[in-house]
């Protein structure tokens, strides 16, 4: 089974053609485990040549796409320490 998502998927046709902005929202709903880790490794490889914002209530997620990303508000760093300084 191929882990890439199918190019009907209006984020999957977004990133097939080289995006200079990505606004994501909640896009790990209705997707697979295999999906997200795919979408996670996306991510990872274009956040530093792509402004991306993510809208997102998966913490486990942004906290693995976190690593070159920014936060609103100027807060940067994982979600479980964010929650912390709350």
């Amino acid at each position: 089974m191929n882990a890439t998502p199918h190019p009907s998927h209006p984020a999957a046709r977004a990133m097939l053609m080289k995006p200079d902005i990505l606004l994501l929202d909640e896009p790990t709903n209705h997707l697979d485990v295999v999906n997200v880790a795919w979408l996670e490794d996306y991510l990872v490889r274009v956040i530093p040549r792509v402004t991306c914002c993510i809208v997102s209530h998966d913490s486990g997620f942004l906290d693995n796409v976190r690593p070159r990303a920014g936060r609103a508000g100027g807060f940067l760093g994982a979600c479980k320490d964010w929650y912390r300084e709350v």
